[in-house]
């Protein structure tokens, strides 16, 4: 008899898990460090690992080659439905040039993507989601997501506006099933460089923060969010 967690109860789980914000010092070291992040097959069935910029797509992609990680580039819109039928097909994989039996870090397949290249249902678009995809209390009572099956959501790094953060949140929520979400901050990242002050840089030290090891902190996620709000504030349009 399995121990645990019920089965059933995992109905009462919320359809996008978020996880706190996790931070390193370099990007070098959080990008060597994103393959160890990678959820195992045996907890998802499909990673999503995202980016905003081109710079941190190209990195990641060496990163992947180089620890024999199979992946998928994805080209054009990113859409709900083309998610949904790559979880439910089992899409195939690009094997790098080792076999999965040398892979160092065994995971579920990868597709890297530009968040920019997600594509959110409009309200027209509803009537062709699958029901439990729609948020309303209703539709979900009726057509309930198979608490089985979930796609791991990582984006490799915030955006300059906290707007572009949440799409991918909205993203998540509109996918056929429940999501691991989490992102990853450098703090050398243009968003956060110079942000940090010789007292922070101590006191972060003193609560354990060290330049090869991450760390999730309540007081790193406010400087984050202030920043993110100084820099709509300063956009000319001011929106």
């Amino acid at each position: 008899m399995n121990s645990g967690w019920p089965r059933w109860l995992d109905f009462l789980q919320p359809k996008v898990q978020e996880f706190p914000d996790t931070f390193m010092a370099s990007r070098s070291q959080l990008n060597q460090q994103m393959i160890h992040w990678l959820p195992d097959p045996e907890r998802v069935s499909l990673t999503l690992l995202l980016v905003h910029y081109p710079p941190t797509f190209e990195q990641l992609q060496t990163v992947l080659e180089q620890a024999n990680v199979p992946y998928q580039i994805h080209v054009g819109p990113l859409s709900p439905p083309i998610v949904n039928q790559m979880h439910e097909r089992q899409w195939r994989f690009r094997q790098t040039s080792a076999t999965s039996s040398n892979q160092r870090h065994p995971t579920a397949g990868v597709c890297l993507a530009l968040t920019g290249q997600l594509s959110l249902p409009t309200p027209a678009d509803s009537r062709s989601l699958p029901r439990h995809s729609v948020k309303s209390d209703s539709r979900l009572a009726k057509n309930p997501v198979d608490p089985s099956t979930k796609i791991g959501v990582l984006v490799a790094e915030r955006h300059q506006f906290r707007a572009q953060d949440d799409r991918v949140r909205d993203f998540c929520r509109s996918l056929a099933s429940r999501c691991l979400l989490g992102y990853f901050i450098a703090l050398d990242d243009p968003l956060m460089a110079g942000k940090i002050d010789r007292a922070l840089q101590q006191l972060l030290e003193h609560y354990g923060m060290r330049p090869d090891e991450p760390l999730q902190s309540a007081l790193l996620e406010r400087l984050l969010r202030r920043t993110q709000r100084n820099a709509l504030l300063s956009r000319p349009d001011g929106t």
